[in-house]
């Protein structure tokens, strides 16, 4: 991803791009290779709740990001936490969690920061490429700490490459971070909190949420997340999924049905909403790739937040602030008493 700014054009691809001559010239550049104790790959609330015991204990580490700037998923999330002050900053917006976090990690020194900066591969000399500005450069951690978050899942329904059809992930990023009103009308396919907070923000950007569709008899999100839809009028349709989203050049209106018990759609019950955007909001996989070459390879790893399971946000930061101290305990550093791993956070 590339952030937008003032005069630049951005146009279609027309074709194939034209690769540069090399004049029949092989330009070979030297490798840099650069040792750490320990390397986090993701800075996301896991990774910064990580790096953040890790530069507490005196831990040499470098944290690598793929974005302009650290928070992961945080910088998307303009609703307050809630639970514990302490725990996980309720009552304070992702967006200031995410500010909060990264300015904390700045008074360390032993923590080093690279944005920007895409992990390609664990190699099994027990090495990681990582491709920063167009520069490549192998880091040799002693630890590695795979803090990658997770990738949404999809569906597969007539008209779902229909353009207006979204992932939740894309449509907040175009809401809430870039400030782009993506859309006038929206329907949500997933009662999870995902699919719940997205319609919020929404509805908060000024967008008419026409309806929310979930397979299961109830929706899977907190209870808070889903009344507050109720409340703004939002019809919530459980054990229904989406049978198609429909239009010729884009996205005109989404089609649903009721499910039995066999997950079957009941002819007759279809129900049709004018829309022109259709979130999907279905689920996550753990982005856990780089956990299991390491494996492998027999470099010692960790993970946490979503690339080890699945939660969201504050159990995020709870399993990084633990594996932080796990991987600064295993370096040798006094860091007292770690909480058990199995140690469930507060729901925060």
């Amino acid at each position: 991803m590339v952030p937008v700014a003032p005069g630049m054009v951005v146009e279609p691809l027309d074709g194939r791009p034209t690769l540069p001559t090399t004049n029949g010239q092989r330009r070979m550049h030297p490798i840099e290779t650069l040792p750490v104790e320990c390397l986090v790959i993701g800075g996301g609330p896991a990774g910064l709740s990580a790096a953040l015991e890790l530069g507490k204990a005196g831990v040499r580490t470098l944290v690598v990001d793929d974005k302009h700037r650290l928070g992961g998923k945080l910088v998307l999330q303009t609703h307050k936490f809630f639970g514990s002050i302490d725990a996980c900053h309720a009552g304070t917006r992702g967006i200031d969690i995410a500010t909060r976090l990264e300015d904390q990690l700045k008074s360390y020194e032993n923590i080093r920061v690279w944005l920007n900066s895409t992990a390609l591969a664990v190699f099994s000399d027990r090495k990681v490429g990582i491709l920063r500005g167009g520069h490549y450069v192998v880091v040799q951690p002693d630890v590695l700490l795979v803090a990658t978050g997770a990738r949404e899942k999809s569906l597969v329904f007539k008209g779902n490459t229909l353009p207006g059809v979204y992932g939740a992930g894309a449509f907040q990023t175009l809401v809430n971070r870039d400030l782009v009103r993506a859309s006038e009308r929206l329907f949500i396919v997933g009662g999870g909190n995902v699919g719940l907070i997205a319609g919020y923000h929404g509805l908060q950007a000024g967008i008419q949420v026409v309806g929310l569709c979930e397979a299961l008899p109830d929706c899977g999100g907190y209870k808070v997340h889903k009344d507050k839809l109720v409340r703004m009028g939002v019809p919530i349709y459980t054990s229904h999924t989406v049978v198609s989203a429909d239009g010729k050049e884009e996205v005109e209106s989404v089609t649903i049905a009721a499910l039995d018990k066999a997950w079957k759609t009941i002819p007759g019950t279809e129900k049709t909403f004018a829309c022109d955007t259709v979130l999907v909001a279905v689920g996550l996989d753990p982005v856990d790739e780089f956990l299991h070459k390491a494996r492998e390879f027999g470099l010692p790893v960790y993970a946490s937040g979503d690339a080890e399971e699945i939660a969201e946000a504050s159990a995020a930061m709870f399993t990084g602030r633990i594996r932080g101290l796990e991987i600064a305990r295993a370096l040798g550093r006094d860091v007292g008493e770690v909480p058990p791993s199995g140690t469930a956070p507060p729901r925060c």
